[in-house]
């Protein structure tokens, strides 16, 4: 089977492998700078072999990473905060380019700043890279969670401190009762009155035009309907129990095609997801 593999199939898992590459510059430019200031606030003789070595890898890791990054790009949905890691990948990498050069150099000061400033961009790059490869505003979430948080509100935690886990939902009956078709125009789930507040709280944070994680937007009605496109749909308006959006919203925790994850923090309840399977019921009505 491995003969069969083309070069452009090659290149999508370099791309890939960006999910790898991009630790190491980040793993060894904290190296670097303890070694350098280290020595400098103990009086001692600045290492320049090791940081000689650590300044070549991280620069060819810094270029591996931003080039396997660059392939990987090709599979996302263009979007601001694409745009956004990219440039601050690009001038992480070419500081990090500068670090072999300057750091043979008896003037400490254009190493230092070259290193320092490779060491600060690595912040929003891994910022604008969480948010693409997890949800937006993944890295700063627990600060905007505390902060939105009533005073003195605690999150639950367990007995070692650690935030306690996400309460198991009970698992829903494929054909729970009351899920029939509703007889008054007051119990019909309406799409904007009653599932895009859940869509946005639980599914547009991922699955948006910008972000499109799994290929897949869920911010409008128009783009539940579509699905993944091709003949590929998500709903079956009319018939719950075959639509792929409600099966993959009872699936149990430990199954990665739960949706939302377990471990995201906004889940759906049984209510919110029997709301939904009405709504499918009587033919995904505006």
């Amino acid at each position: 089977m491995l003969l069969d593999v083309t070069s452009e199939t090659l290149l999508q898992v370099f791309g890939r492998f960006h999910i790898v590459l991009l630790h190491l510059p980040i793993g060894l430019l904290p190296a670097m700078f303890v070694l350098e200031f280290g020595a400098a606030m103990l009086g001692r003789p600045i290492p320049k072999g090791a940081l000689m070595t650590l300044a070549v890898m991280t620069a060819l890791t810094a270029a591996a990473a931003f080039g396997s990054g660059l392939v990987l790009a090709e599979e996302k949905v263009a979007s601001e905060t694409l745009g956004l890691h990219k440039k601050f990948a690009i001038a992480m990498a070419s500081c990090s380019l500068l670090l072999p050069i300057l750091v043979w150099r008896s003037r400490r000061a254009p190493f230092r700043v070259a290193l320092a400033a490779s060491l600060a961009l690595s912040i929003p790059t891994g910022h604008y890279g969480g948010d693409l490869s997890h949800k937006k505003g993944f890295l700063f979430k627990p600060l905007q969670r505390k902060a939105a948080a009533p005073h003195g509100a605690e999150q639950p935690t367990s007995s070692h401190g650690e935030p306690s886990p996400i309460p198991e939902q009970p698992e829903l009956d494929p054909k729970p009762a009351g899920s029939e078709a509703p007889q008054t125009a007051a119990e019909i789930a309406r799409y904007d009155r009653d599932i895009a507040p859940i869509m946005e709280r639980c599914c547009t944070s991922c699955h948006n035009p910008q972000d499109l994680d799994g290929d897949l937007d869920l911010s409008s009605r128009e783009a539940v309907l579509v699905g993944w496109g091709d003949g590929e749909t998500i709903v079956e308006p009319g018939d719950p129990d075959a639509s792929v959006l409600l099966e993959s919203l009872g699936r149990p925790e430990d199954d990665e095609m739960r949706m939302p994850p377990a471990d995201e923090d906004e889940q759906l309840t049984p209510e919110e997801i029997e709301k939904i399977r009405k709504w499918i019921l009587t033919g995904c009505p505006e």
